[in-house]
């Protein structure tokens, strides 16, 4: 698919799903894509330290946008997507939206 056609995809997708701006891909259907990428794309540059190590996106989720955005709710302007648990999988019960100074603090290598 070339980049073109994938773009067309992916705001074609997001209509489908009602999460759409004129022609733009949201800022909630694109944190679902891309923690969908991060532990599913082998070939995504931040596998290794998600999907590589096995962390997994709950499969409520990893089928269903709608249930995502049910669950998650729309992202807010200037929060990012984070696992409270970082050696935990995606999932209702272990996401919530932060700032990224927040989601810094609940990092891995964080002392």
């Amino acid at each position: 698919m070339s980049s073109a056609e994938e773009i067309k995809y992916l705001i074609e997708s997001n209509i489908k799903h009602h999460n759409s701006e004129v022609g733009h891909v949201t800022r909630t259907y694109n944190c679902w894509l891309n923690m969908k990428n991060r532990c599913y794309n082998t070939s995504h540059q931040k596998y290794d330290i998600y999907g590589g190590r096995g962390i997994k996106v709950c499969q409520k989720w990893k089928d269903s946008f709608e249930s995502f955005l049910s669950d998650m709710g729309e992202c807010p302007s200037g929060m990012t997507l984070n696992r409270k648990d970082s050696d935990g999988d995606y999932s209702p019960g272990n996401c919530e939206w932060t700032t990224q100074k927040e989601q810094q603090n609940n990092r891995r290598n964080n002392i």
